[in-house]
């Protein structure tokens, strides 16, 4: 009998202004954690053709930018703004917030997304974040939050309050 061997593949790609929802539709369905234009530079090799063998053969090493886009699951922010009294400081609309850049090297390994550095840029607040991304959903990441000048102001007046309140 002849066995077939699974396809080999190598090489360079380049992606500029794709729409990073569709991108993600695709491996992560029924999941909507972001939108905006997608730039992506990388290097990619792997084996096989269907969509579960690439899942785990893929290997990728690059840089992405995401522009003009949205974060969506981004509750805990709402929830700092409840107890700052402050609602709106951060502009996050049903758990969605929007951001000007989203940036940084990646690493696609072993059915993963590893993220040594990612950087988000938007009003009032910016991230970052490192660790890893699952295509089986599950992730691992440490995120940083930083606040702008006014929300920090608002932040400690908040606080502030909610000790002289006693709360």
């Amino acid at each position: 009998t002849l066995v077939k061997a699974p396809a080999l593949f190598k090489g360079h790609f380049q992606l500029e202004d794709a729409h990073i929802e569709r991108a993600i539709a695709e491996y992560l369905p029924g999941s909507d954690p972001l939108s905006g234009k997608l730039n992506l530079k990388a290097d990619f090799s792997g084996k096989g053709t269907g969509k579960e063998a690439l899942k785990q053969a893929l290997f990728a090493k690059g840089n992405l930018t995401i522009e003009d886009g949205v974060l969506n699951h981004f509750g805990f922010l709402e929830d700092i703004e409840r107890l700052i009294r402050s609602r709106g400081i951060f502009g996050v609309k049903n758990g969605a917030k929007r951001f000007q850049t989203l940036e940084g090297p990646f690493e696609i390994r072993e059915g993963n997304l590893f993220l040594p550095s990612l950087r988000m840029t938007a009003s009032g607040v910016s991230m970052s974040s490192k660790g890893r991304i699952g295509f089986d959903g599950e992730s691992d990441l440490i995120v940083t939050v930083f606040f702008d000048e006014k929300a920090t102001r608002k932040v400690s007046r908040g606080m502030l309050l909610d000790l002289l309140q006693g709360e």
